[in-house]
């Protein structure tokens, strides 16, 4: 997967440049910059294709210095309550503990190849949860963290 417009592959950044732990899913801020190996696990262990629309976890192929996954998470920004796209996600194991875990690929707009990441889990069919389009928070240093917002990353699958 590729964001298909402004910026480029998707990466691991610190929130801030004041620790370096933890880490949160970003974008690379020039469009000729891959990002990491994604690597996304449906739902159902035994099912080969993804589907559109079905419970995926994210995993980036990646070492950290930080002890943890690179399973995607979404996280609450303590101080702000800004939805963000974390690591230290769990793979597999469907259901309340893992609810914030699972993302979705949607079909956006007409273009033939423009896809969005949402979170909206389905695995867990008595849990409350806010759903929202992933999207790019740009901080003020430039800083490109993924999270909750209105206007979703428009992704190429490739």
């Amino acid at each position: 997967m590729h964001p298909s417009g402004r910026g480029g592959g998707l990466t691991l950044l610190p929130q801030n440049d004041t620790a370096s732990c933890p880490l949160y899913v970003g974008q690379k801020r020039h469009e000729v910059s891959n990002g990491l190996p994604l690597e996304l696990f449906p739902v159902n262990p035994k099912q080969k294709l993804i589907a559109l629309s079905s419970d995926l976890n994210f995993v980036f192929d990646a070492s950290t210095i930080c002890i943890t996954s690179t399973g995607w998470r979404l996280t609450v920004e303590e101080a702000t309550g800004r939805r963000l796209v974390g690591i230290s996600g769990t793979i597999g194991n469907a259901g309340l503990k893992t609810v914030h875990n699972w993302f979705k690929i949607e079909k956006a707009g007409s273009g033939k190849y423009d896809y969005k990441i949402v979170y909206c889990p389905s695995v867990c069919s008595f849990c409350k949860v806010l759903w929202g389009n992933v999207g790019v928070f740009v901080e003020k240093d430039g800083r490109r963290l993924l999270g909750f917002t209105d206007q979703p990353l428009l992704m190429i699958i490739v």
